[in-house]
């Protein structure tokens, strides 16, 4: 079982309110497959506590934690047999996911899709800004214009 297959049966299993977020989403709608067994980077958005369900996660399939930021709720599982593969876990910034997206940089990184019931496909996709006609269309486009402000590294990102 490969690590997103991991985290879909989780999250079915926890009955935690789990988003895939961010590049995942992209990657996903750019055919770059995450199934592949090649090493993958998932970011995912939850409610509640960040940290406990990426420790519960990293204990049920032996992967290696820790907290990334403990002011934000962000916590890192990482396989032990391909410290590649990761899944970045992250409390929702907001009371909802559209609230937590809007906090993103760019469209194309704005969008998300709710796996708490296992797996996904492109029709449950969360896209309050756009971002899939932004990434066919092949435009980058910032969320906001304070978004270079929040976080100039952002702008080296945008290159």
């Amino acid at each position: 079982m490969n690590l997103l297959d991991h985290l879909y049966a989780f999250a079915r299993r926890r009955h935690a309110k789990i988003y895939l977020v961010g590049g995942s989403v992209r990657d996903a709608l750019l055919n770059r497959n995450l199934d592949q067994g090649s090493p993958i980077d998932i970011d995912v958005s939850v409610e509640g506590d960040a940290s406990a369900l990426a420790r519960a996660m990293a204990e049920e399939i032996g992967a290696a934690f820790y907290v990334m930021n403990e002011e934000f709720d962000v916590a890192r599982v990482i396989l032990k047999e391909d410290a590649r593969s990761l899944v970045d876990f992250a409390r929702l910034r907001g009371e909802s996911i559209e609230q937590d997206l809007a906090t993103r940089d760019f469209s194309v990184n704005a969008m998300a899709a709710d796996i708490s019931r296992g797996g996904w496909n492109r029709e449950q996709i969360i896209d309050p800004f756009n971002g899939v006609a932004d990434l066919q269309a092949r435009h980058l486009r910032a969320i906001s214009e304070s978004v270079f402000e929040n976080d100039p590294v952002r702008l080296l990102r945008a290159v």
